[in-house]
């Protein structure tokens, strides 16, 4: 029985060295060139740090006034 199996074991294993082999340098090039993400500074942008309450939004479900 393994020895059925065996080509396909071969032929899996080939192919996935190969894609690393020809792909890896590939993906490495672009995570050297990736930019890198700022993270967001919300301490200046909350509305906590602008001393603003928050602004309530109104419920659906409410009737106007």
């Amino acid at each position: 029985m393994l020895r059925r199996f065996t080509p396909y074991i071969v032929a899996g294993l080939a192919g996935v060295a190969s894609g690393i082999y020809i792909f890896k340098p590939l993906f490495e090039e672009a995570a050297a060139n990736r930019k890198p993400v700022l993270p967001i500074n919300t301490s200046t942008t909350s509305p906590e740090a602008l001393g603003k309450s928050p602004a309530s939004s109104p419920s659906p479900h409410s009737s106007p006034k």
